[in-house]
């Protein structure tokens, strides 16, 4: 059964986590796509805080809900997905990477060697989670 929130919202922050979990987005980068931070959709995932309705949108957005489904839950339905599933975010931030690697104290040579190198490393988990999703529809 889920739990009621302290707001009287019951399975709210169960369905959100439950969604999260099935797309395999971590809470950072479910967060990053919510334009919030990861303290905040911790808070809404356990019920300690209230999603406000001004949010709804980017959440059904990131866990690839269609519009209105935060609204059924809310009033005890069951969110609807999307037709076109959520691709999960990258693990690797690549902003955040290369702004540290471009403050390094080291030749600009091996800076664009570092740089490239993330990416690669961002391409190739893009490549392993699609070929996953492919063999799990076969």
């Amino acid at each position: 059964m889920a739990g009621v929130d302290g707001f009287g919202w019951p399975g709210l922050g169960d369905a959100i986590r439950k969604r999260r979990l099935e797309t395999g987005l971590s809470v950072s980068a479910a967060a990053r796509s919510a334009d919030v931070n990861r303290a905040t959709w911790t808070a809404i995932e356990t019920g300690a805080s209230r999603l406000s309705e001004h949010r709804w949108a980017a959440f059904e957005r990131t866990l690839g809900w269609e519009s209105g489904s935060i609204r059924a839950v809310i009033d005890g339905g069951e969110p609807t997905v999307a037709a076109k599933p959520v691709e999960p975010a990258p693990e690797i931030d690549l902003e955040y990477e290369i702004a540290r690697i471009k403050a390094l104290d080291v030749p600009t040579k091996t800076k664009f060697a570092l740089v490239k190198g993330v990416i690669d490393l961002a391409e190739q988990m893009q490549q392993e989670r699609q070929g996953a999703r492919s063999n799990t529809r076969s």
